[in-house]
């Protein structure tokens, strides 16, 4: 997610880590208003484009729009 971040949307930039009794939540955050990128899906060719799978397959994941972006957000249990 943070790779995407990097590779695909505007600064600024955010990484976030909260660890409770029950999950690992991890959210990036970006200044780019675009939607996240298809997982297994790459502009890039088809040796990318499997960050987003390989999220999907471990975790739930979703995108929140914000007023200058979006965060990016996986919750994997821990327990």
């Amino acid at each position: 997610m943070v790779t995407n971040a990097l590779e695909h949307a505007a600064a600024p930039r955010r990484v976030r880590v909260v660890l409770d009794v029950a999950d690992l939540r991890i959210e990036v955050e970006d200044g780019s208003p675009d939607e996240p990128l298809t997982p297994g899906v790459s502009r890039f060719g088809a040796f990318r484009g499997r960050g987003l799978a390989l999220v999907e397959a471990l975790a739930r994941w979703g995108t929140i729009r914000r007023a200058a972006g979006k965060t990016v957000w996986a919750t994997l249990a821990v327990a």
